[in-house]
């Protein structure tokens, strides 16, 4: 059996029964009523992974006792995908890894063992690092309106809302004033003041992690020649 990541250790902290001579019985004659399972628990982690990363998933078997049942096998099931995964039981736990999907969204897991199921346990999926994007500045409103295409990571996920967009206004090779803001709706859309814009070659570079895109801004957006 693999060695369980922290937190699901943690979560199991308090949890795990110690075990006791009824139940050295209980595994060595598992018809024994007092073996049977009565409890699920279930442990998903981390809840927020990247397409690809790894989702550690841990299950307890427990008679009504809350002590280690006998239950030999154990089924996770994708409750979304109605995908299976068996694992095997030991000493009450068992526990598996498997990959994130490359599609984003929520999943939801159960467990299931001698006919009783587990509460459902969550994951969500965000999207990976953003992919290139095309920029557009436009005047709106008496400002400069700096608006993106639709950004999505390199599996076709659109980024979350609320991804840091970082907004560097630069002359040469200077940057004279840095802005922030965050994706919605899988772009950017910020309104900079004239204020703010030296009207003479300002080029705009946009950063959303390791990616960076850059456009030149029309010096009559804000009233230069």
């Amino acid at each position: 059996m693999k060695t369980m990541p922290i937190y699901i250790i943690m979560s199991l902290i308090g949890s795990l029964p110690g075990t006791s001579s009824a139940q050295d019985n209980c595994f060595a004659s598992p018809h024994k009523g007092i073996c049977k399972t009565e409890n699920i628990n279930l442990y998903v982690g981390p809840q927020s992974v990247e397409p690809g990363e790894d989702i550690f998933i841990a299950v307890e078997t427990l008679t009504g006792a809350l002590e280690n049942s006998s239950a030999k096998t154990v089924t996770i099931i994708n409750a979304d995908t109605g995908r299976q995964y068996v694992a095997q039981v030991d000493q009450g736990l068992a526990y598996i890894e498997i990959k994130a999907p490359t599609t984003s969204g929520r999943i939801v897991f159960t467990a299931k063992a001698n006919g009783i199921s587990s509460g459902p346990a969550e994951v969500m999926v965000h999207a990976a690092q953003a992919g290139q994007f095309d920029l557009m500045v436009e005047k709106n409103k008496g400002q400069a309106l700096l608006s993106s295409s639709i950004i999505s990571d390199g599996f076709g996920n659109i980024l979350d809302d609320g991804r840091l967009v970082e907004i560097d206004l630069m002359q040469g090779s200077d940057v004279y004033t840095n802005l922030r803001t965050q994706t919605l709706n899988g772009r950017i859309g910020l309104h900079i003041d004239c204020a703010s814009i030296r009207q003479a070659n300002t080029r705009l570079r946009v950063r959303i992690g390791e990616i960076s895109s850059d456009i030149q801004m029309p010096p009559y957006l804000c009233g230069g020649v």
